[in-house]
């Protein structure tokens, strides 16, 4: 499996986000919660929202980054056919913390095949 977030793994289409936020089942934890509904695909997708009240856009646009580094990082040990959104809130979280968010919400409903 390739290890960099080529642009199939990104969310990108209005419809496909639609879908998502409407039928997609939630997973919520401090600091994040993860929307996933199966996609069928041989891969698995991510999208990022910040919420309005993190900051301003280059906070917004640092917190993108970061969890997409940490999808692409833990990508091999993730289920593939589902689609994720990341909806993330504000707080003093560093990028430790970030990726320890990051393995408990998706290991709360065995989305981890393997521990690294």
């Amino acid at each position: 499996m390739r290890k960099n977030l080529t642009k199939k793994e990104i969310i990108r289409f209005r419809k496909d986000i639609k879908v998502l936020f409407s039928e997609a089942k939630k997973i919520s934890s401090e600091g994040m919660t993860v929307k996933y509904k199966e996609n069928h695909l041989d891969y698995s997708r991510i999208l990022i929202c910040p919420v309005k009240k993190f900051g301003h856009s280059v906070k917004r646009n640092k917190i993108r980054r970061q969890i997409k580094e940490i999808f692409r990082l833990n990508k091999e040990n993730i289920k593939s056919g589902f689609d994720f959104v990341f909806i993330v809130y504000p707080g003093r979280y560093e990028y430790e913390e970030r990726e320890k968010q990051f393995r408990e919400i998706l290991k709360k409903k065995n989305f981890f095949l393997a521990e690294n």
